[in-house]
């Protein structure tokens, strides 16, 4: 909400202000902000004319900097509203935040604003319902778990209303595109439980390189 504003005559120019908002650091952040009923934002511009637009800002700036893995999951909380992330394995995502922060805040943002809506019009079956969502929304890759003797018992992970079972997941083997597959460092996993048509939350169980496994 914004409470109070007020009007300044300036002699910057339009080019000039288009410059000034992609400067970016992680103590000042600018943009334009449009008094506008119309969705007029577009990735790089900077441009919140709505309050969809202003969650797609919030999440590209949390995927530019995303800090410390606590306070990353105090913004989660904030900005991705249907989401809910378990605390197993947040401290244990400090690594992949420092190299795919960008490549996971795209992908939750895309389950907060679209999952739901494309799971209610998707026709397939839900084993095939991760892969097309990833190929819908310019994610690298999305699977099951193929290994049924131990998904169970590392992939089951605690929320506030209990256990559930998150074995699907979104895949990137690689960093802003270039792609690395020496080192478990360069593979990230956003792990997770498909929703049903009934849940009003989505539920993501970790965000890592791997968990552990016996396979």
């Amino acid at each position: 909400t914004m409470s109070q504003g007020y009007n300044e005559p300036t002699i910057i120019t339009g080019c000039e202000i288009d410059d000034i908002i992609t400067q970016q650091t992680e103590e000042v952040c600018n943009a334009k902000v449009v008094l506008s009923h119309e969705n007029v934002y577009k990735e790089g511009n900077y441009i919140v004319a709505t309050y969809e637009d202003w969650l797609s800002y919030r999440s590209f700036l949390l995927g530019k900097f995303p800090g410390e893995y606590i306070s990353f999951y105090k913004e989660c909380e904030r900005y991705y509203e249907n989401l809910v992330i378990s605390k197993d394995y947040q401290k244990e995502s400090q690594q992949v935040l420092r190299t795919h922060s960008s490549q996971i805040c795209h992908i939750l943002h895309c389950m907060n604003v679209y999952m739901f809506k494309d799971l209610k019009e998707f026709k397939g079956s839900r084993i095939d319902f991760p892969k097309n969502f990833a190929r819908n929304h310019n994610i690298e890759d999305a699977s099951f778990e193929g290994n049924g003797k131990t998904k169970h018992k590392y992939l089951t992970m605690n929320f506030h209303c209990g256990k559930k079972v998150c074995e699907a997941h979104f895949k990137y083997n690689s960093i802003n595109g270039c792609k690395h597959f020496n080192d478990v460092r360069d593979c990230c996993r956003v792990y997770f439980s498909v929703p049903t048509i009934s849940d009003d939350k989505i539920y993501i169980g970790a965000i890592l390189n791997h968990v552990k496994q016996d396979n």
